[in-house]
């Protein structure tokens, strides 16, 4: 088993999780000092390759040689996400640009851009099946045909910025949290607010669906991780920290 780190000093970083952790491959970007940290990264679902991105680039590496496979340039400004797709095929990135992009793996090419007038994209998500995009603008969410680009409607309900944004695992709810503290269960095809999560008291920065999409995890500045039943929209725990809680997720199996 392979660990991945990333961070401010403008490398990926490939660690065995056996013995002292002794560091197999170091991940090198292209970009100059000035915007060097990688912000995220993370496997694709085969484990073959790495993604992470820095400043307005999103990079795949091999995990076996740790050669960078393609650098993926397009955007006008920073990365905020950029994700695989669940068959490892496409990558979804987004940007304070106003766009999404989805990339093609196998060459690195962008296949379909998604163009918000006027709101910087902080956050993306693709559903299982690979047919829709979903992303945040501004106060409201978008959903998004993923072939041809096309903006289907819009999820409008939170009063401040819409901060995290995820599918559930069959793709028919959508999932939403903003720094007005709620989060927000959507349906995907009439775009209806069905529940609002309420009891956070400050900004939620992640939202994640169970594998079985009968729970949900909202994260939040508010110290504390919630745990939701989806079908009810009751909160069945509280999950104290002494800070700020950035990211809950739950575990694969």
């Amino acid at each position: 088993t392979l660990v991945l780190t990333a961070g401010d000093d403008g490398t990926a970083m490939l660690w065995s999780s056996e013995g002292d952790g002794e560091c197999l491959r170091t991940l090198r970007h292209t970009l100059p000092h000035r915007v060097r940290p990688i912000n995220d990264a993370c496997f694709s679902p085969d484990g073959a390759l790495v993604l992470g991105s820095a400043g307005n680039v999103s990079f795949l590496w091999s995990v076996s040689s740790g050669e960078c496979v393609h650098e993926l340039r397009g955007h006008a400004g920073v990365v905020k996400v950029a994700v695989f797709s669940a068959d490892g095929a496409f990558v979804l990135s987004a940007s304070v640009d106003n766009t999404a992009r989805l990339w093609a793996v196998a060459s690195g090419e962008c296949v379909c851009t998604f163009e918000d007038e006027g709101h910087p994209i902080k956050w993306a998500s693709m559903s299982n099946d690979g047919t829709l995009v979903v992303t945040t603008s501004g106060c409201n969410a978008q959903l998004w045909d993923a072939k041809s680009g096309a903006r289907s409607h819009a999820f409008a309900g939170h009063e401040k910025d819409v901060c995290a944004v995820e599918f559930s695992p069959d793709g028919s709810l959508v999932l939403t949290a903003a720094s007005d503290g709620t989060a927000k269960l959507w349906s995907a095809t009439t775009s209806k607010c069905l529940r609002t999560l309420t009891g956070h008291s400050k900004t939620i920065y992640s939202v994640a669906f169970s594998p079985d999409g009968a729970l949900a995890l909202t994260a939040s500045d508010d110290h504390t991780a919630r745990l939701w039943e989806v079908q009810s929209g009751d909160c069945l725990a509280v999950l104290q920290h002494r800070g700020g809680v950035k990211v809950a997720v739950f575990s694969p199996i």
